[in-house]
């Protein structure tokens, strides 16, 4: 168990920090704070802890004189549900709240041998799921976030398949590490399987169906990289490519909305809570107020048509 808290606004913009399980860090404007944020004047010293155990996630306000608030409610004392913000006077937080769990194979040792890799020990695999991508006849890419796990990019270093960041120029040399990664799967592609295998239920990614030419697919969402806050508009990161982001996100956008977001994308397909089903999301039919997208679970043996 452990929680990533990534900085949306105020001080140290765009920081992320691990909290492990068992630690517990004190947030506030300087030391003796463990996450010192000291480009926001409007916080205290200390201003709130959290700290991680084998449940979850716990926020404590240390006597703030402004609040602490958890998702818009002021909270004393709280569960930090995953995906959850915490907004602490000029600074909001985002805390991903994850289960992580012991590598068992040598995904790229794999790869080079020219083999299947071998999951003993492993959970078992996600069959309908593997199935399901397996069948996709359309040409099919993967949104991976490569901050989500080191493994995300010792998969696709040795994989042979076309992978590139969203990010450019210096800074996305710098975040190359941390940056959200288009691959390309190929029809009989062996990184599916083992994407699925490794990643699935963990929140690495979706994965979008789309005729289009790999550049033009990069185009495409790096439009989306940046949005506005409606609140105070300043320009914040859009974590679209997280399941857990998309799958409540598309269901808020109207016709245009949606329109706009999905562009050329025939369909998103992504992880639900249950790691054994599959979440379809297709644009709805042009003229359609109501029906921004059509919603479909794969689930058992079914196959994506």
């Amino acid at each position: 168990m452990e929680a990533e808290l990534e900085i949306l606004s105020g001080g140290r913009l765009n920081t992320r920090v691990f909290v492990r399980l068992g630690q517990t860090i004190t947030v506030g404007r300087s030391a003796p704070a463990d996450l010192i944020l000291d480009g926001d004047a409007s916080l205290s010293n200390p201003y709130f802890s959290l700290r991680v155990d084998e449940v979850g996630c716990w926020l404590t306000d240390l006597g703030s004189r402004y609040g602490t608030f958890l998702n818009g409610r002021r909270a004393d004392e709280a569960f930090v549900p995953d995906g959850s913000t915490i907004a602490a006077g000029s600074t909001t937080i985002l805390v991903f709240v994850t289960h992580k769990r012991e590598r068992v194979h040598d995904v790229p040792a794999a790869f080079r041998a020219g083999n299947k890799p071998h999951w003993a020990g492993a959970a078992p695999p996600p069959v309908p799921v593997i199935e399901a991508l397996a069948a996709v006849s359309e040409p099919l890419f993967a949104l991976l976030d490569a901050a989500r796990s080191d493994q995300v990019l010792e998969i696709l270093r040795p994989s042979g398949e076309r992978y590139q960041s969203l990010y450019e120029g210096p800074q996305g040399d710098e975040l190359a590490d941390w940056a959200p990664y288009l691959v390309a799967l190929p029809a009989g592609s062996p990184l599916r399987e083992v994407l699925v295998r490794e990643g699935w239920g963990q929140s690495w990614g979706v994965y979008p169906t789309c005729p289009f030419s790999f550049d033009e697919v990069r185009k495409h969402f790096r439009k989306f990289l940046l949005v506005k806050s409606q609140e105070d508009g300043r320009t914040l990161y859009f974590r679209f490519y997280d399941p857990r982001v998309l799958r409540l996100f598309l269901p808020t956008c109207n016709a245009s909305e949606a329109a706009e977001f999905f562009g050329p994308i025939r369909a998103f397909l992504m992880e639900t809570e249950d790691p054994q089903r599959l979440l379809r999301l297709t644009p709805g039919k042009p003229g359609a107020e109501q029906a921004t997208m059509a919603v479909s679970i794969v689930a058992n043996a079914e196959v994506l048509r």
